[in-house]
């Protein structure tokens, strides 16, 4: 038989028991969440050190092709200079003695940054100032190509006036 004293001293030992089991399992499960949560804190952070990484050396790319943009940025018209190309163009033909009637003017796109200007113009002037224009536009300080030329004097006007039909593709920059 128990005396009443040892069934109260263990009546509490198991309730110390309990208690201390509730509250192991209880700081178990908590230290679980703070886990979890400290992995996702942890793929957080690695996550952004990769994209600070990518920054980084998105940085030194752009430091290191400035040169090359900047002579990119000298070749290529941008959407401002397209007339400031054609007067260009209209005042080395006058300065050599030729009329230039622009034809037509067209865009294509050549890739998501450029597009390609075409310009079909005419020549008109003697043979040998006719020649020397097409050469200038040859020779422009720009991503140039004469993508078809003609020259023809039919002599009904006058014999010393020839004429010439260029197609002319000039590289350029779309407007971001």
């Amino acid at each position: 038989m128990m005396h009443k004293k040892t069934k109260i001293v263990a009546g509490i030992t198991i309730a110390v028991c309990v208690a201390t089991i509730v509250f192991f399992v209880g700081a178990l499960y908590m230290l679980s969440q703070k886990k979890e949560a400290l992995g996702v804190l942890a793929a957080q952070i690695a996550t952004a050190k990769a994209r600070e990484n990518e920054l980084a050396a998105l940085v030194r790319l752009v430091e290191g092709t400035e040169t090359e943009r900047l002579e990119l940025q000298t070749r290529v018209l941008d959407e401002e200079g397209v007339i400031d190309f054609l007067s260009l163009i209209e005042t080395l033909s006058k300065e050599q003695g030729v009329s230039l009637k622009t034809n037509t003017l067209t865009v294509s796109e050549l890739s998501p940054l450029f597009e390609s200007l075409n310009a079909s113009v005419t020549l008109t002037g003697s043979n040998d100032a006719v020649l020397h224009v097409l050469e200038i536009l040859e020779a422009l300080p720009y991503q140039t190509a004469i993508v078809a030329a003609s020259l023809t004097n039919d002599g009904v006007v006058d014999e010393g006036v020839w004429q010439a039909n260029i197609d002319l593709a000039v590289t350029k920059m779309k407007k971001i």
